[in-house]
């Protein structure tokens, strides 16, 4: 018996046998039961629940090998055809560029090759690899991350099945393939290892030196490679940072079976391990003595069946779940503040539609992003608020909130609440929320979040609630116009987004509520009756303007203006700083700032919201070149720098490997596509506005000898040094210190040798001092 996984979709099937078995996902035909799935506006209609037969087309072939993507499904024949179903917008299908959904077995033509025949195939997130018969490896999908060899110039996918070119080593004769997510890796028949590909979870530099002997089983996860020996090892090396590689301590297994981001074994004692990322319930029921997250070796009891009394003989390991339609919602929810989030992960009647999902300004014909159209809200889980009602509209893509939902309903749950809540809620403890996740988000909560409900309902409104287009009210008209054109708005900034379906019931000329977000002007940064100097001095240091926002924030302030000295020729921001509104009297100004950062932040990675983006960029740019302000509102910044670290881990953490690519143009690999990707400045590493700001940051810290708080001022210099080391650890350096001239070793292809490189202008864009260029408005 085989079991083979795709994305959510399973297949059970014997070797030699005229049936297969599927269930799972079947939105666009994966599971190829076209007949029986009629497509419809109910993403329940698109889901097997049960398992359906599979036969051949040809009533003599029998069933041989079975490989499954993340919505796509290839099945080899016994008479020695290869067919495939679902959806392949970068080739997954082999059937060619014009076939990207075939909700049926449709026979990729002309292969295998004649005179050869298929000896293993596997699939991966969006490519798939075929060893055959005379040694030769065949691909197709996505290849643009070098997991299909070498591809002709400007080419990403294969669409058609291709003998890959893999510049193997001499004498390297392929036995065993296994395909990653963006890597593939190949394996000789004395244990030598090829990969190709993507190497971002090191499992090209990390592989063994030398020769794997007695291999039994070669597999790999999204980020990792696994070989399995006769004696029972298993040997593993990449990603690890969900204890993905097996544990020291792992007995030795019989088989082996891997899935994204888990693996599971079966001992020569019969018993079932498992380990990896067990967020959804892969590596089965947790109890709180084994932790809330699987990361390290566990065994697994079968429900229903006694300890003892059953012996496990096979396995296979998929990838994790989205929520399943009848999903109802989340109990025993931890007391503080959440953020919840929803959209749709296909559209289950027309997969092509281009409606509701990001559009491709270079290329508005592309149909290749799954970022949909979000709503999310903000919520409070107190003993004092018993439930909270809220549903999903699929037709709008809207979350409805209690006063929205029809009364009848509303009453019916009201009855039911404790049934409800027994047979139809996901324990939150359940749902195994992976420590760092949870360790970083409490972080960033409890220094802002948690004591910014005003700010909250100022920006947001009563129930807390925003969605991906929702934007300021001065960037209405421009947004909206970006929209209906889907050509770039004025200036750098590129309209991002979703575009919300029409809701042909609602009233059209109903104005949607806008995101009350502090106004910010980067090109008016000083007093409005300032003139020649004081206008230089409050344009290059920016602490004129974020403090004046503190007071505007602090109810206590109000309106009073503090008493400052007149500017002259030889003014500077320290001689001007006693214009600044106190410390003491914009604590609660200070507050706000930080709780709409971090607001900002959290709309931006989770709903795409362009809006909370600029807010977010303009935030920080204010406040990490106000140099002055630092001396007088030190407790402010020391916040401000935890808080950038938090939102550091939380990018990298939260959003995954999506946000990692360093792929310009990779149209999925970015999770949010934020323009100058405030997403990328965070987690890869790019130096960029950022890592600008936090350098200038760095020199106005250094440049500070007193302040009107020592102790605070060695926190914060601590903070910042803290800040910097984790900043090292993503490639980031934050120091002055370039190296200016020296060898560099030219590669092969351009002919060898070293050459002396000296680099100049270095502090071109880094220029300051009193005498530094400064463009302000007359």
């Amino acid at each position: 018996m085989n079991i083979t996984t795709g994305g959510n979709h399973t297949f059970i099937f014997s070797n030699g046998s005229n049936v297969a078995y599927a269930t799972g996902d079947n939105t666009f035909g994966q599971c190829s039961v076209a007949s029986s799935i009629k497509p419809s506006s109910d993403s329940s209609q698109s889901i097997t629940t049960k398992f359906t037969t599979i036969v051949p087309p040809s009533p003599t072939a029998r069933w041989q090998a079975i490989s499954s993507g993340w919505q796509f499904s290839i099945f080899v024949s016994s008479d020695n055809a290869v067919y495939s179903c679902g959806n392949g917008p970068r080739g997954e299908l082999g059937l060619g560029s014009s076939a990207t959904t075939a909700r049926s077995l449709t026979q990729i033509p002309s292969f295998p090759p004649p005179g050869t025949t298929v000896v293993q195939i596997v699939s991966t997130v969006e490519h798939t690899l075929v060893l055959l018969s005379n040694g030769h490896v065949y691909g197709w999908g996505n290849g643009r991350k070098g997991q299909l060899g070498l591809l002709e110039t400007g080419e990403k996918y294969i669409w058609e099945p291709a003998e890959l070119r893999l510049d193997l080593p001499e004498d390297f004769e392929i036995t065993g393939i296994a395909a990653g997510r963006e890597f593939s890796a190949f394996i000789s028949a004395d244990g030598e290892i090829h990969v190709i590909g993507s190497d971002k979870w090191g499992v090209k530099k990390s592989k063994p030196s030398n020769k794997v002997s007695g291999w039994r089983t070669f597999a790999a996860g999204w980020g990792a490679i696994y070989i399995l020996t006769i004696e029972g090892k298993v040997l593993a090396w990449g990603r690890g940072t969900h204890g993905q590689l097996p544990p020291n301590d792992l007995p030795p297994l019989e088989k082996l079976a891997v899935g994204s981001e888990h693996a599971l074994g079966i001992g020569l004692d019969g018993k079932l391990y498992a380990w990896g990322w067990g967020e959804h319930g892969n590596c089965g029921t947790l109890s709180k003595e084994q932790g809330e997250v699987v990361r390290w070796k566990h065994e697994v009891s079968i429900d229903g069946l006694a300890e003892g009394s059953y012996r496990i003989d096979g396995i296979a390991a998929g990838s994790s779940f989205t929520t399943a339609p009848r999903f109802r919602g989340i109990k025993n929810i931890l007391p503080g503040i959440h953020f919840c989030y929803f959209s749709p992960t296909s559209d289950p009647i027309d997969p092509s539609s281009t409606e509701s999902r990001i559009t491709d300004l270079d290329n508005p014909t592309l149909n290749s992003s799954s970022l949909h159209f979000r709503t999310g809200f903000f919520f409070t889980a107190s003993p004092s608020v018993p439930y909270i009602i809220k549903k999903w509209c699929s037709k709008t893509e809207a979350l409805l909130s209690e006063s929205d939902i029809p009364s009848i309903e509303i009453e019916n749950i009201k009855k039911n609440l404790q049934e409800i809540y027994r047979g139809h809620l996901s324990p939150y403890e359940k749902l195994q929320v992976p420590e760092e996740k949870l360790f970083v988000w409490n972080s960033l909560v409890s220094t802002t979040l948690s004591k910014s409900q005003p700010t909250l309902t100022r920006i947001l409104g009563p129930d807390w609630s925003c969605e991906s287009t929702r934007e300021t009210k001065w960037e209405k008209e421009e947004l909206d116009e970006a929209i209906r054109s889907k050509t770039e708005i004025t200036g750098s900034r590129k309209m991002f987004g979703p575009e919300k379906p029409l809701d042909t019931e609602s009233d059209s000329s109903k104005e949607r509520e806008s995101l009350d977000y502090t106004q910010i002007n980067l090109k008016r940064t000083w007093p409005l009756d300032a003139v020649g100097r004081e206008r230089t001095v409050w344009a290059r240091d920016r602490s004129w303007v974020l403090t004046d926002i503190f007071r505007k924030l602090s109810p206590k302030y109000g309106e009073r203006q503090s008493e400052g000295s007149l500017a002259t020729a030889d003014s500077t921001a320290e001689s001007l700083s006693g214009n600044l509104p106190s410390s003491g009297d914009t604590e609660d100004g200070q507050a706000a700032m930080l709780a709409e950062l971090s607001i900002s932040f959290v709309l931006t990675v989770f709903l795409a919201n362009y809006s909370s983006a600029v807010q977010f960029k303009h935030i920080l740019e204010i406040s990490l070149t106000a140099g002055e302000a630092i001396k007088s509102h030190t407790k402010f910044f020391v916040k401000l720098v935890g808080l950038i670290e938090d939102m550091l881990k939380a990018a990298r953490l939260v959003v995954g490997e999506k946000a990692e690519s360093d792929d310009e143009d990779d149209e999925e690999a970015v999770g949010i596509p934020v323009e100058d990707t405030v997403l990328e400045e965070f987690v890869s590493g790019g130096d960029a506005w950022l890592i600008k700001l936090l350098r200038g940051f760095n020199r106005e810290l250094k440049d500070i000898d007193e302040v009107k708080d020592g102790k605070e001022l060695d926190k914060l210099k601590e903070g910042f040094e803290k800040l910097e080391r984790f900043c090292r650890r993503v490639g980031w350096y934050l120091d002055d210190q370039y190296v200016r001239k020296g060898m560099v070793d030219l590669p092969p292809e351009e002919g060898g040798g070293r050459i002396e490189v000296e680099l100049e202008d270095m502090e071109g864009e880094d220029e300051r001092g009193e005498f530094a260029p400064v463009i302000v408005e007359l």
